[in-house]
């Protein structure tokens, strides 16, 4: 059975889906949380999905991809988070 797990955007009811179904998965982008998912929430959250994906499948070297994934999701989130931050500072 796939294991399905939701990046809530910040400020947005909208995310990120990730399902993983054996040795193949999938995002699917801007859709909304369903009752089935694993709820990880803001960019904060990526790094608490990051250690959920290493509790449920270990480091082992066929896992390697699910490290590398989560670590670009995190250095993707925290650009993110820097340009937004700078977006908002200037506003003001």
């Amino acid at each position: 059975m796939p294991q399905t797990f939701f990046l809530k955007y910040e400020n947005y009811r909208l995310g990120l889906r990730f399902t993983i179904d054996g040795s193949m998965f999938q995002f699917e982008h801007c859709v909304e949380p369903s009752a089935t998912d694993e709820v990880f929430k803001n960019w904060n959250g990526l790094s608490a999905f990051q250690q959920r994906l290493l509790q449920l499948y270990g480091r082992s070297d066929g896992n390697e991809w699910l490290l590398r994934l989560t670590q670009h999701l995190l250095e993707v989130a925290e650009r993110e988070y820097v340009t937004n931050s700078r977006r908002r500072a200037k506003k003001k």
